[in-house]
């Protein structure tokens, strides 16, 4: 099922997306071998070509379902406040053998 894209959508998609290539670049330029980057369901279709653009090649993705904001007394769950699908994607840096150390 598809919902009708909104403003509100369009900017966290775009917050997203500079997050996820400001973590890409970062870790490219510290000769990183290995990117993991965990990116909410819907979000990272557009994003995962302009990842591999900046010299990273996916390896490896997984997936969990997990819910947000939970209330809950007497150890019962009350009310939840929605779930969401992450995906956790893992990159290797196409051009290193990824076995360097990663620098603090």
């Amino acid at each position: 099922m598809t919902y009708p894209e909104t403003a509100d959508h369009r900017a966290a998609e775009q917050e997203a997306g500079r997050q996820i290539l400001s973590r890409a670049t970062e870790a490219k330029e510290r000769g990183e071998g290995f990117l993991e980057l965990r990116i909410r369901s819907g979000y990272a279709g557009r994003w995962l070509a302009a990842v591999e653009a900046l010299g990273w090649r996916l390896e490896h993705v997984g997936y969990v379902f997990t819910y947000r904001g939970w209330t809950s007394g007497a150890g019962e769950v009350n009310r939840v406040d929605g779930a969401e699908t992450i995906g956790i994607y893992l990159f290797r840096n196409a051009s290193s053998s990824g076995g360097g150390v990663p620098r603090a």
